[in-house]
C-alpha cells in the first residue's frame, strides 16, 4: 500500500471486486488501510467455464462492460427447454424460442469494479434442472463528480423520509415487468434540438455536502415550455405530480425496460395512453428539486437505472 492509495483504488487497478480483496485479506474497515500494509490479490473468474450440455454458447454484447451500461446476452441451447437467469440476485428477463434466446441486464452505475456471475438455469422437459455461469467483468465508467446547490426553498424536499416516500411510489412502478418488447431499433432524443445539461452517472453531492450518490439520468435544458416527446412506443403507466421529481411520466416500452421524465411544467398524456415515437407527452418546467428548468430523462431495466443515451446511439438488442 502506497500514500494515498484506497481499497477502491487497489481493487479497481488490479480488476477485482473491493469486497473480494477485503475478505482475502480480513480488512473489517474498507476504509482504513495502512502505508505498507501487503495485500493479496484475490484471483477471479476470468474464464468462462466450459458450458454443461444442453448449453451451447453464452454470448454477450460486450465483455467487460462498463459501470451504468446496458448488457444484452443471448444463449443457445443444443435442444429446447425454459431458461431462466439471474445478474446480482436479480431476475433477468428472456424472450425465445425454446433454443435461442435473448435478455437485457442493467449494470448497476456503482457496480463493484471485477467479475460479476451471470446465473443461468435450463428446466428440461424431463424435469431435470441444469445450471451454467458466465462471468463478466465490470469496468469503472468514465463518470466525473458535480455539487448540487439547492435552493433553501427546496431544502426539504431532500428529507430522507420525503425521498424514501417516493422513491417507493416509482419503485412500485418499474419493478414490473411485461412480456411484449414494444420497442424497435434505437430511441430517439425526447427533446429537440437536444442540449445535455448534466449526464447519466455523474458522481454527485448536495449543498456542498459529502459525494454519496450518482446522477440516474441524463438532463436536457430548455426554457419552460419546450415540446417533450415519446422516444419509443410503449404504454403510459404513470402521469402525475410528485414532490422530488416534479410532474412526472413514466412509460412502459416492456421487458421490464421503463422511461421517465421529470421536472414537467405540465402534462400531455395521462396513465394508460399508448404513445409512439415523437408523440407529445409533456413540457419542460421547474417543477421538484431543480435548479433551473431542465428535463431529467431516466432508463430503468428491472429497476436499475442505466445510461440513456446508449438507448439512443445502439439498437438493442
Amino acid at each position: 500500500v502506497q500514500p494515498g492509495d484506497t481499497l477502491f483504488a487497489i481493487a479497481t487497478r488490479f480488476g477485482v471486486r473491493m469486497s473480494r480483496l477485503a475478505e482475502a485479506n480480513h480488512i473489517a474497515d474498507v476504509n482504513w488501510i495502512a502505508v505498507g500494509q501487503v495485500l493479496v490479490i484475490p484471483a477471479e473468474r476470468s474464464v468462462a467455464e466450459p458450458l454443461p450440455p444442453p448449453f451451447e454458447a453464452v454470448t454477450l454484447s460486450e465483455d467487460p462492460v462498463e459501470q451504468g451500461r446496458t448488457l444484452v446476452v443471448f444463449v443457445t441451447l443444443a435442444a429446447p427447454a425454459e431458461l431462466d437467469a439471474d445478474w446480482e440476485g436479480r431476475p433477468v428477463f428472456l424472450a425465445g424460442d425454446g433454443q435461442h434466446y435473448w435478455g437485457i441486464v442493467g449494470v448497476h452505475a456503482l457496480s463493484e469494479v471485477g467479475f460479476h456471475e451471470l446465473h443461468l438455469r435450463a428446466a428440461l422437459p424431463d424435469g431435470s434442472t441444469v445450471e451454467a455461469t458466465r462471468p463478466v467483468r465490470v469496468v469503472e465508467g468514465p463518470y466525473g463528480t458535480e455539487t448540487i446547490q439547492v435552493d433553501a426553498s427546496r431544502q426539504g424536499l431532500l428529507e430522507p423520509s420525503v425521498v424514501q416516500a417516493e422513491a417507493e411510489r416509482v419503485r412500485a412502478v418499474w419493478s414490473q415487468v411485461t412480456p411484449r418488447k414494444w420497442w424497435e431499433g434505437p430511441f430517439r432524443y425526447p427533446v429537440e434540438p437536444s442540449r445535455i445539461t448534466s449526464a447519466f452517472g455523474t458522481r454527485r453531492s448536495y449543498g456542498g455536502g459529502p459525494v454519496n450518490g450518482f446522477h440516474a439520468g441524463t438532463d436536457f435544458g430548455g426554457g419552460v415550455g419546450t415540446p417533450i416527446y415519446a422516444p419509443a412506443p410503449g404504454v403510459v403507466v404513470l402521469a402525475e405530480p410528485l414532490d422530488v421529481r416534479g410532474n412526472a411520466v413514466i412509460i412502459d416500452h416492456g421487458m421490464g425496460l421503463f422511461s421517465g421524465y421529470w421536472h414537467q411544467s405540465r402534462l400531455a398524456v395521462q396513465t394508460g395512453d399508448v404513445v409512439a415515437p415523437g408523440d407529445l407527452i409533456g413540457y419542460i418546467g421547474d417543477t421538484g428539486l431543480v435548479t433551473g428548468p431542465h428535463l431529467h430523462w431516466e432508463m430503468r431495466l428491472g429497476g436499475i437505472a442505466v445510461d440513456p443515451l446508449q438507448w439512443v446511439t445502439e439498437s438493442i438488442p
